[in-house]
């Protein structure tokens, strides 16, 4: 039996990041996690041993991966839109954790999930980012049709990101 560590600190009751697109020139998403001492022993006596990556949409393919005691690296869909010089701390076990993407647009919209892992122990977290684009025009229309009981309604959005979801409840 390994020794837990890395206490991963729940992050789902945040819910998801939303940013209007274009309005924003950086985002940062934290991997949330709290090292004990032996992951500090650990980082000291096997520096390669703490990893930390991220992943986008369920890809097995990471979107960055910082080695502990190497620079991290930006990678895929993100290469090139990450602070790979970002540090979420001075702390040498954490520092590296959070990712901070620069000018998110709607095509980094998804689920990230990170996973960090050492010898003995690997805990995920998943956050969802939404980057949104507001409706250029939007028309919400209704009549009745041919004097009964029955009403056509129309909704019309353009322009719009992500595709909405219409939800009509009668009372």
């Amino acid at each position: 039996n390994g020794v837990d560590c890395l206490d991963m600190n729940p992050v789902s009751a945040l819910g998801p990041i939303v940013i209007k697109n274009g309005t924003e020139s950086s985002v940062v998403l934290d991997c949330d996690y709290s090292p004990n001492e032996h992951d500090y022993f650990l980082s000291r006596t096997k520096p390669t041993s703490l990893v930390v990556k991220w992943f986008f949409n369920n890809d097995p393919r990471p979107v960055y991966q910082w080695v502990h005691s190497k620079k991290p690296q930006d990678l895929g869909v993100l290469k090139g839109k990450i602070n790979t010089e970002y540090r979420f701390s001075e702390d040498n076990v954490t520092m590296y954790r959070a990712i901070q993407i620069l000018n998110p647009t709607t095509n980094l919209s998804g689920e990230y999930k990170c996973t960090v892992f050492n010898l003995e122990d690997e805990k995920s977290q998943t956050r969802k980012m939404i980057i949104y684009v507001p409706e250029k025009n939007f028309e919400l229309t209704h009549s009745k049709q041919n004097g009964n009981t029955a009403v056509n309604i129309t909704c019309k959005a353009e322009g719009v990101f992500p595709e909405p979801e219409l939800v009509i409840r009668i009372k």
